[in-house]
């Protein structure tokens, strides 16, 4: 892996200084505020996080897509593969220092995202949620009944906490993803193109291929968006005992998924004719 650091020295300057990752950014935050603005006023903290970590991942999600894909295709597309190759750096080392150089601004935008949505949240309280008189489960609650174990405040954080943690792997297999796509196509333009086509197949990933819920941590973006769309469920009021106990080991399986990716692009990008 000759030539990795000095790779993701290089892309990890030239991420810093690349607009498309500040107004990813930027965009990650106003999408979280935007969603929430469409809540009623008196919408729970939960409820709040849960839309702005959604739509603020869905943005990221697509900003980091558009950077992984321009990662090594851009450098070809430009000729300066050439340059690098006169060095003493091997195909493989370059692709996972990139890769190494990318994993941190996945970290950074799913850092933003996650802040933005606590932030957001936050002035409603984490509390208790107390059902309102509509029936759940066949029963009706008045004011002073007691809170389904479900509904505490800390069954409730730490279900929210579960699913924000999946969304790391999630942004992670669309990084990886990107990256693989760069490393197998020659132009820049084409790479962006058909890595932006793949974010809606892999979303619903889990339903084309007909994979069960218990079985949907194998595919991170499906376990994040499943997770999250229970937390709303949850915060709503109007289902209980349903929540899918995915827990640490499922994140361990789904980032070694995301993971495995670049190194895939890696093995594609080292068996290229690169002598066009």
């Amino acid at each position: 892996m000759t030539g990795a650091g000095a790779a993701f020295r290089a892309e990890l300057s030239d991420l810093a200084k690349h607009p498309l990752v500040w107004l990813g950014v930027g965009g990650t935050v106003a999408a979280g505020w935007g969603a929430s603005g469409f809540l009623d006023a008196d919408a729970n903290a939960y409820l709040r996080f849960e839309i702005a970590a959604r739509f603020g991942a869905g943005v990221a999600a697509f900003f980091l897509m558009t950077l992984a894909a321009l990662s090594v295709a851009a450098d070809r597309t430009r000729g300066t593969t050439r340059w690098v190759f006169a060095r003493p750096v091997s195909r493989t080392g370059i692709v996972l220092g990139k890769a190494g150089a990318l994993a941190l601004f996945t970290v950074l935008f799913f850092g933003v995202c996650v802040t933005t949505a606590y932030a957001i949240g936050a002035p409603a309280g984490f509390t208790d949620i107390r059902p309102g008189e509509e029936a759940l489960s066949g029963f009706e609650f008045g004011d002073d009944a007691p809170i389904e174990e479900e509904f505490q405040a800390a069954t409730m954080r730490r279900n929210m906490w579960e699913a924000a943690w999946m969304l790391l792997p999630a942004l992670l297999t669309v990084t990886g993803l990107g990256l693989a796509v760069s490393c197998l196509l020659r132009s820049s333009a084409g790479a962006v193109i058909v890595g932006l086509a793949m974010l809606p197949p892999v979303y619903f990933l889990a339903e084309v291929m007909g994979v069960a819920e218990r079985h949907a941590h194998l595919l991170p973006f499906r376990a994040a968006r499943h997770l999250l769309s229970q937390l709303e469920v949850f915060a709503e009021g109007y289902s209980t005992g349903d929540w899918p106990e995915y827990g640490v080991g499922a994140w361990l399986v789904a980032s070694l998924v995301a993971l495995g990716l670049p190194v895939a692009g890696a093995l594609i990008f080292s068996r290229l004719d690169l002598t066009e």
